[in-house]
């Protein structure tokens, strides 16, 4: 008896032995950190990673990213039979979709621990395992095809990206506001407001050089700073066919880039 019980058992509870792909316990959490803002922006929603990228829509129409997580999410070592030589050089990247919710996400979150975390596809959902317990997250069914847009390139920059050293300053001032307006000068981002404050200049060069100055191209967002990370952040305003944009780029913890991508309202709104 014993043995039928554990033979009906074991394949209901186990994965295939074969993952997608497998997590080291730090990247996991990052992982899992990044996945948790999207979820928040997002909602239940598809979210489609392709070749260990993600590059879609989120939360509106609107809103873009653009996110390397080719440092996180490795394909799994496949085993080669003896005599076999292996075709290609190169690794495609892993790809998957998911539907999550804030309690989706909390289960992820607790399988994080000092053991590798395997991803599993097992057709209709995605199982997350530490070897000790699981985590699961339906797949999309069927793949909802993506919306498209024309991103902005680097031809259709305004002046020049403005990099900045202290994400922390600028969240304290945006706080949780809704809206922050975005100054240009000469073509140039230079300063961002909020309602009830004084402008918050990108540098401290131009808090006396354009003191005396209006600026002429005012723009808002409603996305600022959203998924923005410590390293490497900056900021870009661009403008193609379909209006003006805000392009941020940063390297959160453990992601080799992050790419957002807002296209904005002209004027105060």
């Amino acid at each position: 008896m014993e043995s039928t019980f554990t033979t009906h058992l074991a394949p209901a509870f186990s994965p295939p032995l074969q993952p997608l792909c497998t997590i080291a316990p730090a990247r996991y959490k990052a992982f899992v950190g990044l996945t948790r803002q999207l979820v928040e922006l997002h909602g239940p929603r598809p979210i489609y990673a392709d070749n260990s990228r993600i590059v879609q829509a989120i939360g509106t129409p609107h809103f873009w990213v653009d996110i390397d997580l080719a440092n996180i999410l490795l394909p799994a070592k496949k085993s080669i039979p003896v005599g076999v030589q292996p075709v290609g050089t190169s690794d495609p990247g892993v790809s998957f979709g998911f539907l999550a919710s804030a309690k989706d996400i909390d289960n992820l979150a607790s399988l994080a621990g000092k053991s590798e975390i395997e991803i599993h596809d097992l057709g209709t959902e995605l199982v997350f395992t530490n070897g000790y317990t699981k985590a699961q997250l339906t797949k999309p069914t069927p793949q909802e095809p993506t919306a498209s847009v024309t991103l902005p390139s680097e031809k259709d920059k305004l002046g020049e990206e403005v990099e900045v050293d202290d994400l922390d300053a600028i969240k304290r001032y945006v706080a949780k506001t809704r809206f922050v307006f975005l100054m240009c000068f000469s073509r140039q981002f230079e300063q961002v407001e909020i309602r009830g404050k004084n402008p918050y200049y990108l540098h401290k060069p131009s808090f006396t050089s354009l003191a005396d100055r209006s600026p002429d191209l005012m723009l808002t967002s409603s996305n600022f700073l959203a998924l923005a990370g410590k390293l490497g952040l900056s900021f870009g305003v661009y403008r193609n066919v379909h209006g003006y944009w805000l392009r941020t780029s940063s390297k959160p913890n453990m992601i080799n880039n992050l790419t957002t991508y807002e296209l904005l309202y002209e004027g105060r709104v």
